[in-house]
């Protein structure tokens, strides 16, 4: 099992689980311009790093998809 120190990419699945909110929304979530994803072999990622930096500037922000 990974350690958090050793996960650099977050998946459609992380991002969902880690927000509470479902796959769906995830999917519309990372496919917006507002997000800083990008494709790996027809997948959604996000590095680590921008998924908290984006967190952290987005915080208060609503978004509806």
């Amino acid at each position: 099992m990974n350690n958090d120190n050793d996960i650099i990419i977050y998946t459609v699945d992380d991002v969902s689980h880690m927000l509470q909110i479902g796959k769906t929304t995830t999917y519309r979530l990372m496919s917006s311009d507002a997000f800083p994803s990008f494709k790996l072999n027809r997948k959604l990622c996000v590095t680590k790093d921008n998924f908290h930096a984006w967190l952290h500037k987005n915080t208060k922000k609503t978004y509806k998809f």
